[in-house]
């Protein structure tokens, strides 16, 4: 599913829930209303940002009552309500009743992806205030299927083009948090600059980091030491319980990743070659290396990531490196349903670890 575009919002409407997993694009809509109702000027006097915790019910409910002696026109942005006990948000939603003339309201609530199916995370009296008077939007989160096309369509709003190997090798280091994935993606367009007209595999390489990178590292550094335990301690962060069908998937892609680096890194350690400088290897070891997560590209100026895959790839030899394919190859035949019973993708996962972990 896309984001909601601010043109597609009823940016008048007097009430307006906007929830969602994600702040930065809860935020985007909030900010859509902001300058469609207090342009310029205006702003300063007339925009009031509540913490509903904070103030608690009451407090928001007055905030909603009162007016402003210097601006006609308000926008009261209220946060956190969700976070109150259900007769708290009660009251707020009696103060949606009787709102001050010239008052916009806008409630940013923050959500799970399970309220998905559930609707907005806020009590029964304060959705049927809003629904009475206004609308409620859902800042929806791309699926892991979506993420690389809408990193494109974000680079795009820049006046940008990102291939699509560009992009799934930025999710691939980031993972599925879209905050996060903004933030680094701010990080990439500063980094590219105006000038380029087209962000590459090798910028995103330059730059970008990711929390579930960190966290496949953790499981494979495990899965060396056969330490199942702390490899599935790692498995919930990566793969929620609750995940959808297919879930698994960029995830064994990712560990398939890794073991293909570790065996890279394997193969120049036992060849006695530098695994920092791609310009000192011989020629015929250039082909040898694959094109397509290339050690050499994969590290390029994060000698962090030179230092991680040397630790890993002297947990492995030769043979349990070749197991380790085998086996990653097995999951992925299960998951695809290509096999005699298709496994949930929890399960799958969590067998493939321990396979691992008993090479």
């Amino acid at each position: 599913m896309r984001q909601p575009k601010p043109e597609q919002l009823n940016t008048s409407a007097p009430i307006t829930l906007i929830y969602g997993s994600s702040a930065a694009l809860r935020g985007r809509l909030v900010e859509s209303i902001i300058d469609a109702n207090l342009p310029g000027e205006e702003r300063e006097w007339g925009l009031e940002i509540v913490d509903a915790q904070e103030i608690g019910a009451a407090g928001a409910a007055g905030q909603l009552a009162g007016g402003s002696l210097m601006a006609q026109t308000r926008v009261v942005v209220i946060r956190n309500a969700e976070k109150l006990p259900a007769a708290q948000q009660g009251i707020i939603a009696k103060a949606l009743q009787r709102l001050a003339p010239g008052t916009t309201v806008v409630i940013d609530a923050a959500s799970s992806d399970d309220y998905r199916k559930k609707g907005a995370p806020v009590s029964a009296d304060l959705r049927k205030a809003v629904e009475a008077a206004g609308q409620i939007v859902e800042a929806t989160t791309p699926g892991d299927r979506d993420l690389p096309g809408w990193v494109i369509d974000e680079v795009a709003t820049h006046g940008k083009r990102m291939p699509m190997a560009a992009a799934r090798a930025f999710v691939d280091t980031v993972g599925a948090q879209v905050d996060q994935a903004i933030n680094e993606l701010d990080k990439l367009l500063t980094y590219v600059g105006p000038e380029q007209e087209e962000v590459t595999v090798a910028d995103v390489r330059a730059v970008v980091t990711g929390e579930r990178e960190s966290t496949v590292f953790d499981l494979v550094d495990a899965i060396g030491r056969r330490d199942a335990r702390t490899a599935l301690e790692a498995l919930p962060d990566l793969l929620p319980a609750s995940g959808a069908q297919g879930a698994a998937m960029p995830l064994l892609a990712m560990v398939a990743r890794q073991l293909r680096l570790v065996w890279q890194a394997k193969a120049l350690q036992n060849a006695g070659l530098s695994l920092e400088d791609a310009k000192r290897l011989p020629a015929d070891w250039s082909d040898k290396l694959p094109g397509e997560h290339n050690f050499f590209d994969s590290t390029r100026g994060r000698n962090f990531l030179t230092r991680k895959y040397a630790e890993q790839a002297r947990n492995f030899s030769d043979v349990q490196l070749v197991r380790a394919f085998a086996k990653v190859y097995e999951t992925d035949l299960a998951l695809k349903g290509q096999t005699r019973e298709r496994m949930d993708d929890r399960l799958a996962l969590e067998m493939l670890i321990v396979d691992l972990c008993r090479l």
